[in-house]
């Protein structure tokens, strides 16, 4: 079975030790960064607030546009054609 062998060799690439001393929880230090300073009397920090992202892109949304958009190129090429079938000429192509 190659996606246990697959599986194996992910688990054991990724495999290693974990020491907690090499962690540093950025989070936990900020709290206790803040409390030492709410607790001096001093005032807290405020971090300026996270804005929203700018413009999100609905990946539907952009399709279907785009395939609305095909569609008159699409049927002037076909009305176009049927025309030149009724007359009797081909389009070189």
């Amino acid at each position: 079975m190659k996606w246990c062998r697959l599986a194996e060799h992910i688990l054991d690439t990724k495999a290693g030790h974990f020491d907690p001393a090499e962690f540093e929880d950025r989070y936990e230090n900020a709290v206790v960064e803040m409390l030492k300073h709410k607790q001096a009397g001093m005032p807290v920090r405020k971090e300026a607030p996270v804005t929203a992202p700018g413009t999100v892109v609905n990946l539907m949304d952009a399709l279907r546009r785009s395939v609305a958009a095909d569609r008159p190129a699409a049927k002037k090429a076909k009305a176009a054609e049927r025309v030149s079938r009724q007359s009797g000429k081909r389009k070189a192509g």
